[in-house]
C-alpha cells in the first residue's frame, strides 16, 4: 500500500515540476519558452501602446482596397498621411522592440535560429504565428505597423 501511494505522489511532484516548466518558459521549443527568449512581453507592451493606431491603419487600409491602380488614390494617400503623423516615440520604442526581437529570433546561439515551429498546447505552429498570435496582431497589421512607425520615424 505504501508503494502505491509513494507512487501517486512521485507522478503528482513530476507532473507539477513539468507544468511550471512550461508555463515559466523553462522547456526549449514550447510557445512560453519562444516568447521569453524573443522578449515577446516587451513586445506585446509595444504593440499595446500603438492599439489605436492599428486600428486607424486597419481602416484606412481597407479602404485602400477600393483604389484603382489610375486615377484617385485618396484612401491611400490618406494612409500614408496617417502613418506618417504617428507617435514618434511609441514608433520608437516599437521599432527598437521589434528589431531586437526578430534578432534574437534568428541568433545562432540561441535554439531558435534553426527552428521554424514550437509546440503550444493548441498544437505545432510556426513560431512567427505564435509571436504575432502572443502580442495580438497578424502578420499584416505588425507590417502595416512597422512601416508606418518608420515613416514616421522618418519625417523627423
Amino acid at each position: 500500500m505504501s508503494a502505491i501511494l509513494i507512487l501517486c505522489l512521485c507522478c503528482s511532484v513530476s507532473s507539477s515540476v513539468a507544468a511550471g516548466g512550461w508555463f515559466t518558459g523553462s522547456i526549449p521549443g514550447t510557445g512560453p519558452h519562444y516568447i521569453k527568449t524573443v522578449e515577446g512581453e516587451k513586445l506585446k507592451k509595444a504593440v499595446g501602446d500603438l492599439s489605436d493606431e492599428i486600428k486607424s491603419i486597419n481602416t484606412l487600409a481597407a479602404a485602400t482596397e477600393n483604389d484603382s491602380d489610375e486615377g484617385d488614390n485618396q484612401a491611400t494617400q490618406d494612409l500614408v498621411n496617417f502613418m506618417t503623423d504617428m507617435d514618434k516615440t511609441k514608433c520608437e520604442t516599437f521599432l527598437s522592440t521589434w528589431d531586437k526581437s526578430q534578432e534574437l529570433s534568428v541568433d545562432p546561439t540561441l535554439f531558435y535560429a534553426e527552428v521554424s515551429n514550437v509546440f503550444t498546447l493548441s498544437g505545432t505552429i510556426p513560431k512567427e504565428d505564435h509571436l504575432y498570435k502572443y502580442i495580438g496582431t497578424t502578420e499584416t497589421e505588425a507590417r502595416y505597423l512597422k512601416e508606418g512607425c518608420l515613416r514616421a520615424t522618418a519625417s523627423e
